[in-house]
């Protein structure tokens, strides 16, 4: 467990016509001295240990603070290209940017050569700005006190990348890419993308051909139904008139059956009456009757 930092007594006011000096946190430089031995990617996960542990609101402050200065200095030697994995201690980078700095300074205050600048026959080649990698992890592997699995893959720079694949910790998947690569790479994309979407509306297009057609095609359809049904109506109607026709002469029929058989039975009758006068006839006259 990280050792407690005691709490920072109280500074004496300041009157405020006083001159300001540059101000110090006394607990950050004792925060900043305590891990100058520490390997500068753990640094920010030892600050961030001792947070739980720590209850004095101006030592908590210094502690945040503390670890927002190592972060914003392994990111800036990231941007200067200067090395941050491995063993390098966080005294070391601190180190390599007060170099940097001073260097700067002294080319800033050096007076410009008014003399003609000399010929170079080879043409310079810049390296690539702020390079990155995909890398692939072939095991666990903790940064800033985050736990990274195994086989996970992450874009870094190019020289974290080679540094852990040295180590064993990782494989390259890609090779370097500079930002105007990628942004060539971005425009490729959008342009495939435009070309798809185009595409897409021509097909919405052609598909509302093919609708526009199948509804024509059902309207025909449909058409072609309603006739058929006023076919079959029309039969149905002359079907209906054939069979009033036959109704109409079986009742005719009927009638003249009746005729017939009227006119047998007169024939009947007529017959019987000259039956009965034959037997008058024949029958012998009654001696009353006779005078």
């Amino acid at each position: 467990m990280p050792e407690k930092i005691a709490p920072s007594p109280r500074q004496p006011r300041r009157s405020p016509n006083a001159a300001q000096p540059k101000k110090t946190d006394p607990i950050a430089d004792k925060l900043l001295q305590h891990l100058a031995d520490t390997p500068a990617l753990t640094a920010a996960g030892v600050l961030a240990d001792m947070l739980p542990d720590t209850e004095d609101p101006a030592t908590r402050l210094a502690i945040m603070r503390t670890r927002i200065q190592v972060l914003r200095a392994r990111t800036i030697a990231c941007q200067l290209g200067q090395p941050v994995a491995g063993s390098i201690t966080l005294a070391e980078v601190f180190a390599n940017q007060a170099s940097t700095e001073q260097q700067l300074s002294a080319h800033l205050a050096e007076p410009p050569d008014s003399g003609p600048e000399p010929e170079d026959d080879t043409a310079a080649v810049a390296e690539p700005v702020d390079a990155v990698m995909k890398v692939r992890l072939l095991q666990t592997y903790t940064h800033e006190g985050i736990e990274l699995p195994e086989g996970g893959v992450f874009v870094v720079s190019a020289h974290s990348a080679k540094d852990l694949a040295e180590r064993g910790i990782c494989d390259v998947v890609e090779d370097p890419e500079t930002p105007d690569k990628d942004k060539d790479k971005d425009k490729d994309k959008d342009k495939d993308k435009d070309k798809d979407k185009d595409k897409d509306k021509d097909k919405d297009k052609d598909k509302d051909k093919d609708k526009d057609k199948d509804r024509d095609k059902d309207k025909d359809k449909d058409k072609d139904k309603d006739k058929d049904k006023d076919k079959d109506k029309d039969k149905d109607k002359d079907k209906d008139k054939d069979k009033d026709k036959d109704k109409d002469k079986n009742k005719d029929k009927d009638k003249d059956k009746d005729k017939d058989k009227d006119k047998d039975k007169d024939k009947d009758k007529d017959k019987d009456k000259d039956k009965d006068k034959d037997k008058d006839k024949d029958k012998p006259e009654d001696p009353k009757n006779v005078k």
